[in-house]
């Protein structure tokens, strides 16, 4: 029998009292220590049978705990038995967008990427249309692969669908940035970001929500373009050159990071030739902190007397 609205909205505020995480590990835990969890649709139906239908977040949640406990199969298995029971019972929720975003969402923590196209297939049989939470996951599933690229190709096609980014898919993309070590890749996605909303073309609908996340991406590509020259000095490319101008074109683009990037920035200096970017480093810190640790400006001292600039590390002292 299909539920009431009463009802419907009993058990809705039952399952927020409890709280999502609760609901996850109490429905695992049953499956687990009494029946086993499901593999099959059969497994599924044996413990739902009787309990009617229920609201879309305990579907939700319980996919989310299979993902969790990495048990994708059970996943999959509930997924079937929606289907079954929305043929059986016209009208029984079927699988939709959440339903299936929860899934992807479970592929990714599963770490099973060869059923991402599976999901995808079935969701366009089923007639689902992607939304942008859809393709976040996807952005994330892709970085997890290996596929920074195909990431950043996403978010074009989020726009070309017509769907606006949120600020998880621009925070994703910068990580692809990261992923493919490219600083100035993402030093310029992020000044193209910022012309954009500064003009109004994203975040014109939800303003002081945009406001603040718009805060924290600038702070995120500061963070990005400070670990991608981390990356480049630990490699030992001699690639200090290429730091030195991500640093310049950061300063003519407004963002200033802190002094604790600084400063980390300043211990990846560990290379002869890395003895400029020591140097630079710690006069930025000087012009624009007030004080410098000692731990860093040892470090620095160190650094340039292992390059013989035994007068730059008394000036320094």
């Amino acid at each position: 029998m299909k539920m009431t609205m009463k009802n419907q909205e009993k058990k809705v505020r039952k399952i927020r009292k409890v709280g999502k995480g609760r609901v996850q590990g109490l429905m695992s835990v049953r499956w687990r220590g009494v029946y086993g969890l499901p593999k099959t649709a059969d497994d599924v139906e044996e413990v739902l049978k009787d309990k009617g239908e229920l609201p879309l977040q305990v579907y939700s949640s319980m996919i989310k705990g299979f993902g969790i406990d990495k048990r994708l199969d059970s996943a999959m298995a509930l997924i079937q038995w929606l289907k079954r029971k929305r043929e059986e019972n016209n009208g029984f929720i079927g699988p939709n967008l959440f339903i299936y975003n929860s899934l992807l969402g479970a592929v990714k923590q599963s770490e099973l990427f060869d059923e991402v196209d599976k999901v995808m297939n079935d969701m366009a049989q089923e007639g689902v249309i992607p939304n942008v939470v859809t393709y976040n996951t996807l952005m994330g599933i892709y970085l997890e692969q290996g596929r920074a690229t195909e990431a950043l190709d996403l978010l074009e096609e989020i726009q070309n669908n017509g769907l606006s980014p949120t600020p998880v898919s621009y925070s994703t993309a910068l990580f692809a940035y990261r992923k493919m070590e490219d600083g100035d890749g993402a030093l310029k996605f992020f000044i193209e970001l910022r012309e954009k909303y500064m003009k109004g073309d994203i975040g014109k609908y939800a303003d002081k929500y945009w406001e603040d996340e718009f805060v924290k991406l600038e702070k995120f590509a500061i963070r990005i373009c400070y670990q991608v020259m981390r990356r480049w000095l630990v490699k030992g490319d001699n690639l200090s050159t290429n730091v030195l101008k991500l640093l310049t074109e950061m300063d003519k683009a407004g963002l200033q990071p802190g002094q604790a990037e600084d400063e980390r920035l300043v211990w990846a200096c560990t290379h002869e030739e890395h003895y400029i970017v020591a140097r630079e480093l710690y006069n930025r810190i000087r012009e624009r902190h007030s004080e410098i640790s000692l731990s860093a400006c040892n470090h620095v001292i160190w650094l340039m007397g292992k390059v013989k600039k035994w007068w730059a590390a008394l000036e320094i002292y």
